[in-house]
């Protein structure tokens, strides 16, 4: 995967993270425009294997741009890159996989389109159906055994134990409950969607609260967490607002850490095939597709606002110290100087 990717980067002669930037910028205002007008196309029921229709999926727009030197070419042999070992002719595959990663996805368990609580510019609650699948057992034990091992890879564990920590978007206080077994001292979460398991006796002080709203005075932390909620905020708005609060209550000198997955094609990828239902039936993966579909009206713009939301990461009010990609996520500290 990663010689895939090396390869193209180096074909189209471009900086790895201006390259990533201007596939996600071409994907999201050419691809999926063109190929959401064969959505109708897509929709409809197979006829021995063909669609009950002349017009296609491989457009002449989508075959000129999938033949000549692009972004959309290097989005699509990456994504060939995913499929099989030998990368197959672009001139069908691709065009399939553009269309279908483009297409909107089908509920085949019947989620609903939008999740009750979701208000704009306002951190969204978390509804009964997302926190009924996020903490499903044994899934919830199974995610929360690898927090750990990602939060050191993050480089938490190398941080001052009497640090003032807050944890952002905190939940059910996991991440909180492994910095108390690290031996972190000080300890605060904020979270908009109160949890049964807050306890006042226990080794934080939980607030329920807004993110883009702190209810905390300047300076008053020395770093600050958000693990795998990023996406929570929506698109490159909410981040923005919410990294400008991270600013404010961080003392100079502060840390920001940060484990999300990014806007790239092999995300967009794997979320349309669990949206389409297309995954094998195990118990873990129809848990990952329920929290996927209860997440996806503030997921979807987080993916398609990818290049806005990273420049808000990469390019705002505190300064990258660490970027660590992996296959499905990345591991981000940020400082304030």
């Amino acid at each position: 995967m990663q010689s895939v990717a090396a390869a193209t980067i180096r074909q189209a002669g471009a900086d790895p993270f201006q390259f990533r930037q201007q596939v996600f910028q071409y994907f999201h205002a050419t691809v999926e425009p063109q190929a959401d007008s064969q959505t109708q196309v897509l929709s409809q029921p197979r006829v021995n294997g063909s669609h009950p229709s002349n017009r296609k999926c491989d457009s002449a727009a989508l075959r000129t741009a999938v033949s000549a030197r692009s972004p959309l070419t290097a989005a699509a042999r990456l994504c060939e890159g995913l499929l099989a070992p030998a990368t197959p002719p672009p001139s069908s595959l691709t065009t399939a996989l553009v269309c279908f990663l483009a297409a909107p996805a089908t509920r085949p368990w019947g989620g609903p389109a939008s999740r009750p609580g979701r208000r704009d510019g306002v951190t969204p609650l978390e509804s009964v159906s997302w926190q009924s699948a996020h903490y499903q057992e044994p899934y919830n034990t199974q995610r929360k055994e690898k927090y750990p091992g990602k939060m050191e890879r993050l480089g938490l564990k190398d941080e001052d134990r009497s640090a003032q920590v807050l944890d952002t978007c905190c939940g059910q206080g996991i991440a909180l409950s492994v910095l108390h077994g690290w031996g972190f001292t000080s300890l605060t979460g904020l979270d908009a969607t109160p949890h049964p398991d807050w306890s006042k006796d226990g080794p934080a002080v939980i607030h329920e609260g807004d993110v883009m709203a702190m209810p905390f005075p300047d300076q008053s932390f020395d770093i600050v967490t958000n693990l795998h909620s990023l996406h929570h905020l929506g698109g490159a708005d909410g981040v923005r607002r919410f990294v400008a609060e991270v600013h404010r209550v961080l003392r100079p000198g502060g840390r920001f850490y940060i484990i999300d997955f990014p806007g790239s094609p092999q995300i967009w990828l794997l979320f349309r095939m669990f949206r389409a239902g297309l995954y094998p039936p195990t118990g873990s993966l129809r848990n990952f597709a329920a929290i996927v579909d209860e997440e996806w009206s503030y997921k979807a713009p987080y993916l398609r606002q990818w290049p806005a939301v990273a420049r808000e990461l990469h390019h705002g009010p505190l300064r990258v110290a660490r970027l660590q990609q992996r296959f499905f996520l990345y591991y981000l500290k940020l400082v304030k100087d």
